[in-house]
């Protein structure tokens, strides 16, 4: 009898990790770190419950807050671009933050982008050195 409930706790535990439910019921449980260069700072995406966002960690004075405002960065896109931007998932690759002053670099609809978090202002930017 008690090889059948250890036998029912492994079968159990098999659906639970081919179902994917491992991934629903612990999230942010790795920090992949990525450090600004000249600052002591790094900042990494954080699963939330709909979605994701970057979070700006400076360990010397025990902070993590968002690097900017999501909604804000959303709105500038998709008033750049013509598309509705969603802005618990927003479509950054290959990001850069530099912290003097907080400047947002990625690409995005095949295009490069600065974002000023200070001031929401988004640009679009030629002739990227590579």
């Amino acid at each position: 009898m008690k090889q059948d409930n250890i036998l029912t706790g492994y079968e159990r535990a098999m659906k639970l990790l081919q179902g994917g439910a491992c991934n629903t019921m612990t999230k942010n449980d790795v920090v992949h770190a990525n450090w600004i260069v000249d600052s002591h700072c790094f900042w990494y995406h954080r699963a939330t419950k709909n979605g994701k966002e970057l979070r700006l960690v400076d360990p010397q004075s025990a902070t993590n807050e968002p690097v900017f405002d999501h909604k804000a960065l959303a709105d500038a896109l998709s008033s750049a671009t013509k598309q509705i931007i969603d802005h618990q998932n927003l479509p950054l690759k290959d990001i850069t933050i530099s912290l003097a002053p907080l400047e947002v670099r990625f690409t995005g609809f095949d295009k490069h982008w600065g974002f000023k978090p200070d001031t929401a202002a988004l640009k679009e930017i030629e002739n990227v050195q590579q």
